[in-house]
């Protein structure tokens, strides 16, 4: 409690500071001034601080803090607020309970509405207004940065490491080939919603550190406070921190923290205190409970570009870096030897070659790995990524550790820290079974050593980082299982190593590190010859943590392979927990694989799983899922119907879910939108219908059912038949709240019904029902959009050029009555185009080619016009 003591001293130090001035103030003219009560609630606001700072006797007793304060404040300034409006004298902002929000009423007295006080008071009060001005808002803005010390929420800027090349936030290596990437992580800070988190997943080496480095850089410019999450700080306590800004928090290596990463996020959503939140999570692989947890939490991003489509998309449940296009890899090569001489014969485009003949993935660190080879002349030519990490470990052991002789319990104590991510030295003192095997004397010298590749031995805290980047960490411990990466010639590394890690696979609270380990080790290194001693487990651990560790091994397997186990060995234990694994591991390699055949492989493991485990929620909802998504990559409706079809047994087997249901209304939406005819997109809307009808009038299944109606009006051979199905839209919006989503899907099919008229007039009957729509449901900029393009499709269907000009020209009015919108440009050359196509003359289509000539000058110029 001693920094909440020290902040409630500034606190009081400020007001002993300024008091005494208040006596030099004439008195005489200030009673009912709206500044003195200002002035009041400042002072209570100053004194508040101590108070309820020494009053909080446990940190999650201080919920909120400077609201709490705030509050105070509220009754004062509102009274100052009406005598100042009575009276006159200035018309005060409304009182908000926001910190920064107060300080913008602050700024509007003294700033903006300071002279028109001036001169509406007397001189005293003049005096009065100058002292205000000059100690009061500075004084308040020192207390403001108090406020804002207390309590916030522990986030670090990762900095480069000396001597370490590999290290992701080295400035020397810049984040290229991530442009689609980089283009989603600005959709999801600049979003206006408060509440919202992503996750990105890729292979050891893929740069999602980095990338985590640049979404930092990004919020910081738009405003945000950002950063890494404190490695010191786990998933339990959250309640004492405070959220003061717009906030985005970077949670790299989630399956590493302990606790519950649901409870800590939801624990800072209740203190959001009206700011944007960000979680933006990094791991290799989506399995493991921390991402139940986290599909358990609202707010997930999708930062895709809304799609002006017939289907609904697939499911987007993390970004995955996956494997960097050739052309990425060779700008990243561009990138890395723009300052540096490489040797004869290469260039970034035969550097690139020989990084994707080495890791297919062509992954930014392995990069950097191959660059140190070449460079050092020691590259074969036949390396893989394994020979390149090795090299790197083998020439950091050699050129440093040799050196400075280190001994074996220092490579030991080396082992614990790689091992477990980092260790306090101090604390393996308790662990009776290391004794033996780590120094009991630690050297900080040697410890300076072998931690200089993690930043160096911190010697105030004891604490002694793991290698960076974690794959070389993870390669350091398989080799000396084996008895390599050596630095001396001292015997028995192989049975140190081999009681170092049982002595940890014992520990409880280590355990979680050494499944942490394990799975990253399986997915960097699995063939390597240290694995399978690295998977065996002493007697006496836990079930629990063996079925963690089965589980873990077999997604490790999964993300590795492209041979997918059969569903006999999957079955080999029925423990929800293994089960709950597996199923993610098989979910995340169809997301990933798609509708290749690997993909289509994990699919039909996905049935048999559940099949076998029919009693798992969370495998029921990935099989839906995964075939939902299959009914997106369909090439024709009946191939998504079956799919759909799928989804529906599932549905009416295990429980009728709604999730499940959700997602069967967008499979047979995806099927419509692949139909060959009206009629057969019309037959599976009618299924949506049914859903609805039958299931409480869900509003996400009566969307879906709009759009497939929709659909069918896209299929449909002849306007009058797409406007019948436009019509049931229509019943749905009117007899169902008025929903906006329906409203648009209406509109849209009514454009598809213009678009498949036979004439003019009956377009046009077709966009004038869009145009009331528009005028009787708050003008929206989408259904504006949907008139535009009905009219276009008018023009289309007109007989003579003068007819097509005249819809042109109410396309024209829309554009000019409401912001002259750049998306509306684009339907209005179209229907100036089909004017030109039935001019009956030269000169009439040349009048018209023109006005779309000035639509290109006047406006953005953009391609649509032009062409």
């Amino acid at each position: 409690m001693a920094d909440i003591a020290e902040t409630g001293d500034r606190a009081e130090a400020k007001i002993l500071k300024w008091l005494p001035g208040l006596a030099t103030v004439p008195v005489a003219g200030l009673v009912g001034n709206p500044v003195v009560a200002i002035l009041v609630a400042a002072t209570i606001t100053i004194l508040g601080v101590r108070q309820q700072i020494l009053s909080a006797q446990e940190e999650r007793q201080k919920r909120a803090l400077t609201q709490r304060l705030l509050v105070q404040i509220e009754q004062p300034y509102n009274s100052a607020r009406e005598i100042a409006k009575q009276n006159g004298w200035i018309e005060l902002p409304e009182f908000q309970r926001d910190p920064d929000d107060w300080m913008k009423v602050i700024d509007f007295l003294i700033q903006e509405e300071g002279k028109q006080t001036r001169e509406k008071i007397d001189r005293s009060n003049q005096q009065f207004w100058n002292w205000f001005a000059e100690y009061i808002k500075p004084l308040m803005v020192d207390i403001q940065a108090d406020l804002r010390a207390i309590d916030p929420i522990l986030l670090y800027i990762p900095q480069p490491i000396a001597n370490n090349d590999y290290y992701y936030a080295n400035d020397a290596n810049k984040l290229v080939g991530r442009e689609q990437e980089q283009l989603y992580i600005q959709r999801f800070l600049q979003s206006s919603s408060q509440i919202e988190w992503m996750l990105i997943v890729g292979g050891a080496g893929s740069g999602k550190s980095r990338l985590g480095l640049w979404a930092v850089e990004q919020a910081q410019e738009l405003g945000y406070a950002a950063g890494f999450l404190n490695r010191g700080v786990d998933f339990e306590g959250w309640d004492r921190y405070i959220v003061h800004d717009d906030t985005l928090i970077v949670v790299d290596y989630a399956l590493r923290r302990k606790g519950s990463l649901q409870k800590s996020f939801r624990a800072l959503i209740d203190k959001a205190n009206g700011k944007r939140l960000r979680f933006l999570v990094l791991e290799r692989a989506p399995v493991g409970k921390w991402y139940s947890d986290l599909q358990r939490i609202e707010g997930k991003a999708d930062p895709r570009p809304k799609q002006d489509s017939n289907e609904t998309t697939a499911d987007f449940p993390y970004i995955d870096l996956g494997t960097m296009a050739r052309a990425g890899v060779i700008e990243l090569f561009e990138s890395l030897t723009a300052n540096m001489e490489i040797p004869s014969g290469w260039t970034p485009t035969t550097l690139a070659d020989r990084l994707i003949q080495a890791d297919s993935k062509g992954r930014p660190l392995f990069a950097r790995f191959l660059l140190s080879a070449i460079k050092a002349g020691t590259d074969t030519g036949n390396w893989n990524a394994t020979d390149l990490a090795k090299y790197v470990l083998d020439r950091e052991i050699g050129e440093r550790w040799s050196m400075a002789n280190v001994d074996t319990p220092h490579a030991n104590l080396a082992t614990v820290a790689c091992a477990l991510r980092g260790v306090e030295t101090g604390t393996l003192r308790q662990l009776q079974c290391l004794r033996h095997h780590v120094p009991e004397k630690r050297d900080p010298n040697m410890c300076q050593v072998i931690g200089s590749l993690g930043g160096g031995f911190d010697l105030e805290e004891g604490f002694l980082p793991a290698h960076e980047p974690d794959t070389i960490s993870e390669l350091y411990v398989l080799e000396r299982i084996i008895g390599g990466a050596r630095c001396d010639e001292a015997e028995g590394q192989v049975k140190q190593t081999s009681d170092i890690l049982d002595c940890l696979w014992k520990n409880a609270s280590s355990q979680s590190g050494m499944i942490d380990l394990l799975q990253r080790a399986a997915r960097s290194f699995p063939d390597h010859e240290g694995l399978p001693r690295l998977k065996t487990l002493p007697e006496g651990v836990a079930q629990q943590v063996r079925t963690q560790v089965s589980g873990q091994v077999f997604a490790a397997t999964m993300s590795s392979s492209t041979i997918i186990p059969q569903s006999e060995a999957l079955s080999k234990t029925s423990d929800p927990e293994y089960v709950a694994l597996v199923a993610q591991a098989l979910f995340a390699a169809h997301f990933e694989q798609g509708g290749t055949e690997a993909g289509r492989q994990t699919l039909v493991e996905l049935r048999r799983f559940v099949v076998q485990h029919p009693e798992v929620p969370d495998l029921r909802k990935s099989l839906a899922i995964a075939l939902m998504n299959a009914s997106v990559e369909a090439t024709r409706g009946a191939e998504a119907k079956s799919y759909a079809d799928e989804i529906g047994l599932i549905h009416s087997d295990f429980g009728e879910e709604p999730e499940v249901r959700s997602l069967l209304a967008q499979a047979l939406t995806n099927a419509a939108g692949k139909a060959s005819t009206g009629s057969e997109a019309k037959s599976y809307a009618d299924e949506i219908g049914l859903l609805y009808s039958d299931y409480g009038h869900e509003p996400e299944v009566r969307q879906r059912w709009a759009q497939a109606l929709m659909n069918a009006a896209g299929k449909a051979s002849t306007g009058s038949e797409a406007k019948s199905y436009a019509d049931e839209i229509g019943l749905l919006h009117s007899d169902n709240g008025q929903d906006p989503e329906v409203r648009l899907r209406w509109a849209q099919a009514l454009t598809n019904a213009a678009g498949k008229a036979s004439t003019g007039s009956e377009a046009k009957s077709y966009a004038d029902q869009i145009g009331l729509l528009h005028s009787d449901h708050g003008q929206e900029p989408e259904i504006r959009l949907e008139w535009a393009k009905a009219l276009a499709n008018t023009a289309v269907a007109a007989s003579t050029g003068s007819e097509a000009k005249s819809y042109a020209d109410e396309i024209g009015l829309l554009h000019s009555n409401y912001g002259q919108e750049p998306e509306v440009r684009s339907p209005w050359a179209k229907a100036l185009m089909n004017a030109t196509g039935r001019a009956s003359t030269g000169s009439e289509a040349k009048s018209y080619a023109d006005e779309i000539g000035r639509l290109h000058s006047d406006y953005d110029q953009s391609p649509a016009v032009r062409l």
